[in-house]
């Protein structure tokens, strides 16, 4: 609770700012819950030691950030940094503008349903969509199988 206020509970820093999420931290520290959607520096804002993530990351890759986490916590350094540098360079390739059908593309990836980009967004398609599946399948995070994602009726492509 900040300052007396029951109805302030945490902050989520995304401002992707390391330096802002360390400020934070020093500050509110056991007065404040503080949680990191720094997406791509997810590893780094557990071992500084936010209270967790609410983040895209933890969307698109719910078991790898949760296994992060207990790494970290628990000491396993090495662990968390092998998560980290495995997760990374996807999140690089989905975290663009048109976001939200990249993350939903990812998820798909993994067997998990994700419902078709909402509007204005679509499906990527070609480099984009190829970058992704082949990365996520590089680490071992696809199920296996060659998906593309088939829009139903409701999709913004009909």
């Amino acid at each position: 609770m900040v300052a007396g206020n029951p109805a302030i509970a945490g902050i989520k820093q995304s401002g992707r700012n390391i330096h802002a999420l360390a400020a934070l931290l020093a500050n509110f520290r056991g007065r404040l819950r503080i949680f990191s959607a720094i997406d791509d520096m997810i590893f780094p804002s557990f071992a500084l030691g936010v209270d967790g993530t609410i983040s895209g990351t933890a969307c698109v890759f719910p078991r790898e950030t949760v296994a992060m986490r207990k790494a970290v916590l628990s000491g396993d350094i090495s662990t968390g940094c092998r998560i980290h540098e495995q997760l990374a360079p996807i999140w690089r390739l989905i975290d663009l503008p048109d976001f939200p059908s990249r993350a939903k593309y990812a998820i798909a990836l993994t067997g998990r349903p994700a419902g078709n980009p909402r509007r204005p967004f679509r499906w990527p398609e070609g480099d984009a969509a190829k970058s992704i599946h082949a990365a996520m399948r590089q680490r071992g995070l696809t199920n296996g199988t060659a998906y593309a994602p088939v829009p139903d009726s409701t999709s913004c492509r009909s």
